[in-house]
């Protein structure tokens, strides 16, 4: 049986564009099999705010883009994603903020699998005090740091988990590698927790709007973390060929010497 895990990086709040889609397939035993990882430019003027939570200016976009062909807006190519974990066979995907993700994605997207809200389905677990006396809903940091310390993990989890050591705050594809963290020991501990449902949660469409900018960024630190974290992911999944595409780019961005 596989799983997976899906994070997005957006221009803003609901109703904005996505900036980065991520989602890590893995089985029930927790061996990861496979990873999909995009950057796209947004369809409305870049939000300011958003960019300091998550780095992804459409200059830094740009640059992990080089490599590959896949179309510019994530409203374009949407059907990429169902069919990765069509293709994966996955049974169940788990999102933190179930309904906020969720509403960037059209209708036909994701009426097909049954969904998880590790958010809402961890908050009696958590058990992180909030106003008026109630369980608040947990953070993805928070949920992971609880999930870890009640439940441990079978070795082969714990040699993943330290063998893909980089980790980039609000990143995408980091976000995803804490959800695997937190379900893989839900699943084999307290299974009951894990409620995959279909959903009908409202998509709201992405505003076009023109806007300029200037592509003077140099490839920095954050470039070369967030392929790092490819790298370190695709050989740990033994994808041979995504991990020498990765390698290349980063030969291209950051030559030796």
């Amino acid at each position: 049986m596989n799983f997976a895990v899906l994070d997005l990086e957006t221009n803003g709040f609901k109703g904005k564009s996505v900036v980065s889609a991520s989602s890590i397939v893995f089985s029930d035993h927790g061996m990861i099999l496979d990873f999909f990882n995009r950057y796209y430019y947004p369809t409305e003027r870049p939000d300011e705010g958003a960019i300091r939570v998550h780095g992804l200016d459409p200059s830094r976009i740009n640059w992990l883009r080089r490599e590959y062909s896949y179309p510019k807006h994530f409203a374009d190519d949407w059907d990429s994603l169902s069919l990765f974990w069509e293709h994966n066979h996955v049974e169940g995907i788990t999102v933190h903020n179930l309904g906020f993700d969720t509403s960037f994605i059209p209708d036909s997207a994701k009426r097909n699998w049954k969904w998880w809200c590790s958010m809402l389905g961890l908050t009696d677990f958590c058990k992180i005090q909030g106003k008026k006396g109630q369980y608040k809903w947990p953070k993805l940091e928070e949920a992971k740091r609880i999930t870890m310390n009640t439940f441990s993990a079978d070795e082969n989890i714990i040699r993943t988990e330290r063998a893909i050591s980089s980790h980039i705050c609000h990143n995408s594809l980091s976000d995803c590698l804490d959800l695997y963290s937190i379900f893989i020991r839900i699943w084999k501990n307290r299974p009951d927790l894990a409620k995959f449902i279909f959903i009908k949660d409202m998509f709201i469409q992405a505003k076009w709007e023109q806007y300029e900018w200037e592509n003077h960024c140099e490839p920095d630190r954050y470039i070369w973390s967030a392929l790092q974290l490819s790298l370190e992911l695709a050989r740990q999944a033994g994808l041979e060929k995504k991990e020498q595409k990765i390698l290349r780019s980063l030969e291209k961005l950051f030559p030796l010497g």
